[in-house]
């Protein structure tokens, strides 16, 4: 199923994070969410070191790590050309239970990127509140954004663990490098309350059909 969208932001688009801009946003996030929770228990000093030292310790690098913490979001087939670059796995603290997870895949040689992630900040099932979400908590980040000149939106309902879910395809030109891009954003039901997922590509090496193939995958 598809419909046409006409009524999201033509400037922006999310960045391409290399690994070492991955882990800063992620520390980022983890690090804003850490400190909301604790500010109620201490000194504003004390816990803004106890939350760096906490969300340090969930953010790896690791590529066996970054497939586990996607693993416990969600089964999906991630293409083999998406390298695993950066993972966070917040807990709540004396507790065992998931605060935030996310996983951030990479395909250097075509500039692609593709983002799962769970928790409360992304609890929208609104493909354009995801999409607000995700250029808070990844954009503003991660420094430097393309500008996406949209030339197509389209819709895509999945059904998702027996749930319809969905998704936002949009492809347009790059207002820097003219190159053709596209764009996927959209919330399903994970494993533990509810993901998102983007992807950002080119749309030359990963048309939408093979796009359609990763979401189609997810379990």
């Amino acid at each position: 199923m598809s419909t046409e969208q006409t009524e999201l932001n033509p400037n922006w688009a999310p960045p391409p994070p290399t690994t070492s801009s991955s882990t800063k946003l992620l520390l980022g996030l983890g690090i804003g969410c850490a400190v909301v929770l604790f500010l109620c228990c201490g000194g504003f000093l004390a816990v803004s070191f106890y939350a760096t030292s906490w969300v340090s310790k969930g953010v790896s690098t690791d590529p066996g790590t970054v497939n586990n913490v996607a693993a416990q979001i969600a089964e999906i087939d991630v293409p083999d050309d998406f390298e695993p670059v950066s993972s966070i796995d917040l807990r709540v603290p004396m507790s065992d239970a998931a605060m935030m997870r996310a996983a951030i895949f990479r395909d250097k040689e075509c500039d692609s990127t593709l983002v799962l992630a769970t928790g409360a900040a992304f609890n929208s099932e609104d493909p354009q509140h995801i999409q607000a979400n995700l250029r808070k908590s990844l954009g503003q980040q991660a420094g430097s954004q393309e500008s996406l000149q949209q030339t197509q939106v389209t819709e895509h309902i999945l059904t998702i663990r027996d749930k319809p879910c969905k998704f936002l395809f949009i492809t347009g030109l790059s207002q820097e490098s003219k190159a053709k891009r596209i764009q996927v954003m959209g919330a399903f039901p994970a494993k533990e309350g509810q993901a998102v997922l983007f992807i950002e590509a080119d749309a030359k090496e990963y048309p939408k059909a093979d796009l359609l193939k990763i979401l189609e995958s997810i379990e």
